[in-house]
């Protein structure tokens, strides 16, 4: 029942921002775009396309969602795509993600950085999300040792300090012979706690 519930709240989420979004050609690319307040202020959005659907969160290090932090404060990038199809969906890395997924940038556009390295050696074995499935990835911005990391790919232990400002990222998916999905949100760093 509890999984029935929360395709529900994912569906009707979907709709709902689908029906809010706008896209942005910052930057060169045509994004959905979700805007603070129509994620309520809570640093998560949901967005889907014929029945995949991806839920994108910032958290902080005690695994809450949100989307103001204090200089210092780890960033938890979470992501889960949902398969709501009758049919698998195949996928590969770094396809699946492209090479931008978690990219941070200032309001002015300037890069900040990313918070895992691309691999050129990722192996070429295709993967399949069965009907009904879910991948969940955890990436941290800083990498404290208490923070998850679940992308298949090393972190990056060079990110930069983020200064207080405004910013926004992004998750990018893409499965083969699918419609890419994509959500960008921004978050607010703040000088003190």
């Amino acid at each position: 029942m509890r999984s029935y519930k929360h395709v529900l709240f994912i569906l009707i989420s979907a709709l709902f921002v689908s029906m809010l979004s706008c896209t942005s050609d910052e930057a060169g690319f045509n994004l959905p775009y979700i805007t603070d307040s129509e994620v309520h202020n809570n640093g998560g959005a949901c967005y889907g396309i014929d029945s995949v659907f991806m839920e994108f969160h910032l958290q902080n290090e005690q695994g809450d969602t949100t989307n103001i932090f204090s200089v210092g404060d780890d960033i938890i990038f979470d992501l889960i795509v949902y398969n709501g199809k009758t049919t698998p969906l195949t996928y590969g890395f770094p396809e699946l993600f492209g090479i931008n997924t978690f990219r941070v940038y200032t309001s002015n556009m300037a890069d900040c950085g990313i918070p895992w390295v691309y691999e050129r050696d990722w192996d070429d074995k295709l993967r399949t999300l069965k009907s009904g499935g879910k991948l969940h990835f955890q990436c941290s911005w800083y990498g404290c040792s208490n923070s998850p990391f679940t992308f298949p790919a090393p972190k990056n232990n060079n990110t930069l300090q983020l200064n207080p400002g405004v910013y926004h990222t992004f998750a990018y998916i893409q499965f083969e012979r699918f419609s890419e999905l994509c959500v960008t949100l921004n978050f607010v760093i703040n000088e003190n706690k």
